[in-house]
């Protein structure tokens, strides 16, 4: 196993809205929630904020025990896997 296979990812931030709970039909529970990182960065001599947004999901057991602690505005810290998505490209109907 090569070392450049390492995916981990920490966040800290605050829950933007309510998470949204599903559960799927062989019983997995499924939860997302967005979560926003605020910081400050330096463009020439003056601090601008900058929020960045992230979209999270989170699933089994760890689901169910996230969806009853958060609510928009936890204060959260996290670790996971970063994973990309690709949307399907779009056809034009003519």
């Amino acid at each position: 196993m090569s070392w450049f296979a390492i995916n981990t990812v920490v966040l800290s931030g605050t829950v933007v809205r309510d998470p949204d709970m599903k559960v799927t039909q062989s019983g997995m529970a499924i939860l997302s929630f967005s979560l926003a990182h605020n910081t400050q960065r330096k463009v020439g001599t003056e601090w601008k904020d900058e929020a960045h947004y992230f979209d999270c999901t989170a699933f089994g057991k760890m689901a169910e025990h996230l969806a009853k602690k958060l609510c928009k505005g936890t204060k959260l810290i996290l670790s996971g896997d970063l994973r990309q998505e690709i949307p399907e490209p779009r056809h034009a109907v003519a």
